[in-house]
């Protein structure tokens, strides 16, 4: 039980104190990994976004795990002695100390906070859903549901189980054609399982601080907004017929507490479908692709040789406090 309790405080003190650095040096990096994928293609800047928030908790995860076989790390942590103990070794956390109980405590709160939110989110999207299906009724030529309201809206609600929601005001007032648009756009939220994919990157950055925290979140959903419109536009074959359907859904935004889910439509209508003209300028796509993913690789190994080094001592500094 006592190597059970002392690996236990390892693991979650090198998870923490890894994922806090990896989290700072992310957000602080972020603005210049973005610049260097902005001539990317949605999907692909989509993909190695959320690529990149998922670094500090996955780092956090392998550095805990090569602590444990401290070995497998030598080579990132310079040998040194104290206690008796020279050469390679795993951290030492003193269970007792009043360091090694403050961190055991923080990473346990940050975990269940990042449990909780995931739960949360699970829950309440079930209910929603169910909440859905028992107030709207479903088409009977399209797998969707249908509000009675009078606002236009249209969103893909649900995480796993998903289902795009449409208002009884949006497929009167939209013409077949139109409604196409709409659907294609909705469905490849669907496909992508954007809630999902966003839901996945605020957890994973919850670390960071407040202003790169927004913004990467931004630019997540903004990909994944861009990918979706560029599915809708293929499938209606008319920047104009899309461009008019934006413009006519904009004023009709549904209320934040209503749609908890990616949405149609947006303040930026204007600039998304001008911006949807630009789609085919910048890097080649194949090339453009290839450095995305090489950059995002190389600072994956970076972050976790990082991690592996600075969280040997800074988690034996802080276990030592009140020894």
């Amino acid at each position: 039980m006592n190597d059970f309790a002392g690996h236990a405080a390892l693991l979650t003190s090198v998870w923490l104190v890894a994922t806090v650095v990896t989290s700072l040096l992310s957000a602080a990096l972020y603005p210049l990994f973005r610049r260097s994928i902005g001539g990317s293609d949605p999907s692909t800047r989509s993909l190695a976004t959320l690529g990149y928030a998922l670094i500090s908790p996955a780092a956090g995860i392998v550095t805990a795990l090569v602590s444990l076989s401290p070995y497998a790390a030598q080579l990132l942590i310079p040998e040194h002695c104290h206690a008796g103990i020279c050469g390679s070794h795993a951290p030492l956390v003193a269970g007792g100390s009043l360091g090694g109980i403050g961190l055991v405590v923080a990473a346990s709160l940050i975990a269940f906070a990042a449990g909780a939110v995931a739960i949360r989110a699970i829950v309440y999207g079930g209910r929603r859903l169910r909440f859905l299906y028992a107030l709207s009724r479903r088409s009977r030529v399209r797998e969707h549901l249908i509000v009675d309201s009078d606002h236009l809206f249209a969103w893909c609600c649900g995480l796993v189980r998903q289902q795009v929601v449409l208002s009884r005001a949006l497929v009167e007032r939209l013409s077949a054609a139109e409604l196409d648009v709409v659907l294609a756009h909705e469905r490849a939220h669907l496909a992508r399982f954007d809630n999902l994919r966003n839901l996945a990157g605020r957890c994973a950055t919850m670390m960071w601080p407040p202003a790169a925290k927004a913004r990467i979140r931004s630019d997540l959903v903004a990909d994944s907004e861009r990918v979706c419109d560029l599915a809708a536009i293929r499938a209606c074959r008319s920047q104009r017929l899309f461009r008019q359907v934006v413009e006519t859904m904009t004023p009709g935004r549904p209320h934040a507490s209503l749609a908890k889910g990616a949405t149609f439509g947006g303040d930026d209508a204007a600039a998304r479908a001008e911006a949807l003209s630009e789609a085919g300028t910048g890097w080649p796509r194949r090339w453009s692709r290839l450095t995305a993913f090489t950059l995002l690789a190389l600072i994956w190994v970076l972050q976790l040789a990082t991690a592996a080094f600075l969280s040997h001592p800074v988690v034996e500094a802080i276990a030592s406090l009140g020894v």
